[in-house]
């Protein structure tokens, strides 16, 4: 018995008032463990994914675009008005970049 009340000598009127304060930070370092392991992981990849879809359809609208500027400038400035000229240039390096590609794989 003598055990029992020594550890009950310990605990003062203090210990009492301040439980839950002391209840409160082991919750909030509760939370913030599982905040650290699972939602920066679960932020960074969803980041990662925004900016790939954002990618995926940013880079061939930029592609579809640049290829119409390029027949639009043969067009006017080259060929002088004489499309199917751009056309045909632009048509046969697509062709050849399809072939380049096509190889590689």
């Amino acid at each position: 018995m003598s055990e029992i009340e020594s550890q009950s000598e310990k605990f003062t009127d203090r210990d009492v008032k301040d439980w839950p304060a002391k209840v409160i930070a082991i919750l909030q370092t509760i939370v913030s463990t599982i905040q650290d392991k699972t939602m920066r992981p679960l932020g960074k990849v969803l980041g990662y994914a925004t900016a790939g879809l954002a990618a995926a359809v940013l880079i061939p609208v930029a592609l579809i675009l640049g290829t119409i500027g390029l027949v639009r400038v043969l067009n006017v400035y080259l060929f002088h008005q004489h499309v199917w000229a751009g056309e045909a240039i632009v048509g046969l390096l697509l062709v050849l970049i399809g072939l380049v590609l096509i190889k590689r794989h």
